[in-house]
């Protein structure tokens, strides 16, 4: 049986020291964690740009709704004005005609 010689172990241990470094190890752990952070950052602000243009997008809708709504609120508190002004004309009798015809402008004019 030869004698083999292993001239390069030296070489061949320092390679793997080199290899297993614990620096070496710790800094690729840390750009792996500042990786998925990096992309963590980056989706949320992407979830927010979305956010946002739904909001600028609801806003929008909102402003073309808006009057229409606000016209019907007016109609509506109009009508409930002329429900009470008839029922007190119908309480009141003829007699109280003026008053609610004075009732009615008076509403009126809150409203406007």
């Amino acid at each position: 049986m030869a004698l083999h010689l292993n001239l390069l172990h030296e070489e061949i241990f320092e390679q793997r020291q080199r290899q297993r470094d614990p620096l070496k190890i710790g800094m690729m752990v840390l750009g792996a964690v500042g990786a998925l952070m990096l992309v963590y950052y980056l989706w949320n602000a992407y979830k927010v740009l979305e956010i946002r243009n739904r909001l600028s997008q609801t806003e929008h809708d909102w402003s073309k709704v808006e009057p229409k709504v606000t016209a019907a609120q007016k109609r509506a508190a109009i009508e409930s004005a002329a429900v009470r002004i008839g029922k007190g004309r119908r309480e009141r009798g003829a007699a109280g005609l003026a008053l609610s015809s004075l009732d009615q402008h008076r509403c009126l004019l809150q409203l406007g």
